[in-house]
């Protein structure tokens, strides 16, 4: 959930028993507004993550929300887990060490930092699947009864997930062995524009439905439920994840062929 400023870490240097932090007190790398939010939000994320799991669990009685807000907390754990890893070593690096340079370090920051790249693609692609589907009812009504409302959502979900997969992998290989950088940013706006093109014809679509019959006012309160859910599972991840993109200084991954 957090994909901000691992791209900011401090590299090692030949002089390894020099602290970066030697003298400076608070004026220290360590107490940059940058890391500090880092922190936070790494920290914030083993709290927030198991409780959107409780209460998807406990309290969520939609199938479709349910089954989402699961596969994306799966992949929000990942992402936390390379985040803590992005940070630990970056606290590890400002301080001094008796050995020589650790290569090992390094290479493990910077695969902690693919993974954080990858997550978000699959971060955003999950988002468009749903945004998608809670816009189908309205859109295509027939379709969606015909192609979701009665199957299962897991295979819906396999399928997806394999399809993310590849597609991530393939600018993760262009990525790291090459340091082709543009895929993964194309990748990324082009599912941010999307996404954020069919959140607003969903909202527009769902507010102006207007259901026939004699409970029509039973439906229409339902439907604006409905409209609220929609709005909260898209607008407000858009208006997290884009500073989050703006913040990962996009050539987020400094691999030493790439110099």
């Amino acid at each position: 959930m957090s994909g901000i400023y691992y791209s900011n870490g401090s590299n090692y240097t030949d002089n390894s028993k020099m602290s970066v932090c030697s003298g400076l007190g608070f004026l220290c790398q360590l107490y940059t507004a940058k890391r500090l939010i880092s922190y936070t939000a790494t920290v914030g994320n083993f709290f927030i993550i198991p409780f959107i799991f409780y209460l998807t669990l406990a309290k969520v009685k939609d199938g479709f929300f349910k089954y989402f807000t699961l596969n994306l907390m799966i992949v929000c754990t990942i992402s936390a887990i390379a985040a803590l890893i992005i940070d630990v070593i970056n606290v590890i690096n400002l301080f001094p060490s008796t050995e020589r340079r650790k290569d090992y370090r390094y290479q493990i920051r910077e695969w902690a930092r693919l993974c954080n790249g990858v997550g978000s693609i699959w971060f955003h692609a999950l988002m468009l699947y749903a945004v998608i589907i809670s816009y189908l009812p309205y859109a295509k009504p027939v379709f969606y009864a015909n192609n979701f409302l009665k199957r299962s959502q897991k295979t819906y979900y396999a399928v997806l997930h394999f399809s993310i997969f590849l597609l991530s992998g393939s600018v993760a290989l262009l990525l790291k062995p090459f340091c082709y950088r543009i895929p993964y940013l194309l990748t990324h706006i082009i599912l941010f524009i999307v996404l954020l093109i069919v959140t607003v014809m969903g909202s527009i679509k769902i507010s102006r439905y207007k259901p026939l019959g004699s409970n029509s006012i039973r439906v229409a309160k339902k439907q604006q439920k409905r409209l609220y859910s929609f709005i909260l599972y898209s607008y407000s991840v858009e208006l997290i994840t884009l500073p989050m993109f703006d913040a990962n200084d996009y050539p987020c991954f400094h691999y030493n062929s790439c110099t």
